[in-house]
């Protein structure tokens, strides 16, 4: 029996959990007969993960990631000690055939703390260990140590990173400001050439139904109109994207209708705000839900979707061709780094015809407006991609498999 053991985490947002899940199931799809996926789950609970068909899912207990972080609130780190004894002995008690690691080391260094015991066992019984990476971004505080990064990365038999070859490192390099941190960049990924494997976007497979409307959805989906979903990710920031989307409506009219995502990690004070809001907005064909389960379908569906440009939805947005307005979540700009959303927001500009909105810019009549101009464009968007293009997960599983057989 094959065993695969991925560690993974989030802070609250869909991103990480839906690319590892996807990538879980791909593992089961494309192994042999009998492989089984365990998932050491290091953030807090969220519901998604698909057990059973041989995925196990362990949550590592005492999460300090949470989407507190986003507002630069330090979390609690007082349990990494339980922590990695906890993981250590759930991999020496797996002894998996090969190992993954999420994220780390590109970002989220303090994982380093709660894994080195299980990656020294892993190491001393000659058992492959692979970072799985969804873009090529690095961490500001690893950007400016590169030395200590570049130590980091021998653990790690090969580096995947999940984008077509190159296809982003240009938008990255391109939304860096910092001469000296963007000639720092590039010579971080010449010099991991060797060790970098380019999959291809991991297009997500999750399906799971959550506390919302279906039947909402189903009318939203019915509409004759033009359909516009708002997808706010996790739900863990920015929640003008939500109340600009609800007051949007007044400005354009009934040839619209509207589906908004909150996201899952949105609190219980503000959907009791976002629903207070639309009732009184007194806004016709307007949805609200927290989540949507079949999300694909829903994309495929709309005329136009407002994002901000994480990274599921971009792909999906790509693979349909699909009209964006992208309100990228912007950090570390004042320090001449960026983070993910913005290089991918010009990246759905250039090949998707999005229109780039900041959010200091974001009001109803604004977005309003910038939904008008893109209705205005007939037909879908014209780029066709090579089929291995949204083939991450598949090309990962294959790769990985070579080491273990």
């Amino acid at each position: 029996m094959t065993k695969i053991l991925i560690y993974y985490s989030h802070k609250e947002t869909l991103g990480h959990a839906v690319r590892i899940m996807t990538l879980a199931q791909s593992f089961i799809k494309f192994s042999k007969p009998g492989t089984k996926v365990f998932l050491l789950q290091a953030g807090k609970k969220q519901g998604i993960a698909r057990t059973g068909n041989g995925i196990v899912s362990i949550d590592i207990p005492y999460p300090y990631d949470s989407k507190a972080q986003f507002k630069n609130i330090r979390p609690d780190l007082g349990s990494i000690p339980y922590r990695a004894d906890f993981i250590a002995r759930k991999i020496r008690l797996i002894r998996p055939d090969c190992a993954i690691v999420e994220f780390f080391p590109f970002a989220r260094s303090i994982c380093l703390h709660e894994i080195s015991q299980g990656l020294l066992f892993l190491k001393e019984k000659g058992i492959p260990v692979f970072a799985s990476v969804g873009y090529p971004y690095l961490d500001y505080n690893l950007i400016n140590n590169p030395g200590r990064f570049l130590q980091l990365v021998k653990i790690f038999n090969r580096i995947y990173i999940h984008t077509p070859e190159e296809f982003e490192n240009h938008f990255f390099q391109q939304a860096i400001s910092d001469k000296r941190l963007k000639k720092t960049y590039s010579d971080i990924f010449r010099a991991l050439k060797d060790k970098i494997v380019y999959t291809g976007y991991i297009l997500p497979d999750l399906d799971n139904a959550a506390n919302t409307n279906l039947s909402e959805i189903q009318r939203w989906s019915a509409f004759k109109g033009k359909k516009v979903l708002v997808s706010r990710g996790g739900g863990t920031i920015w929640p003008k994207v939500v109340t600009a989307s609800i007051m949007a409506k007044k400005y354009l009219g009934v040839g619209y209708s509207i589906l908004i995502s909150a996201g899952t990690a949105t609190n219980q004070k503000e959907w009791s705000f976002f629903k207070k809001l639309l009732k009184n907005s007194g806004a016709r064909d307007v949805v609200l839900v927290r989540y949507i389960p079949d999300f694909y379908t829903a994309l495929k569906n709309c005329d136009i979707s407002v994002n901000l440009a994480g990274y599921n939805t971009s792909v999906q947005v790509l693979k349909l061709n699909k009209r964006s307005v992208t309100i990228p979540y912007v950090a570390f700009k004042e320090l001449g780094w960026t983070n993910d959303q913005p290089p991918r927001a010009l990246l759905l500009k250039k090949f998707a015809g999005s229109r780039v909105l900041p959010y200091a810019d974001l009001t109803a009549r604004s977005l309003a407006s910038a939904l008008e101009d893109l209705a205005r464009i007939e037909g879908a968007g014209e780029h066709s991609y090579p089929e291995n293009f949204f083939a991450g997960a598949k090309t990962t599983v294959e790769s990985v498999l070579q080491f273990i057989r």
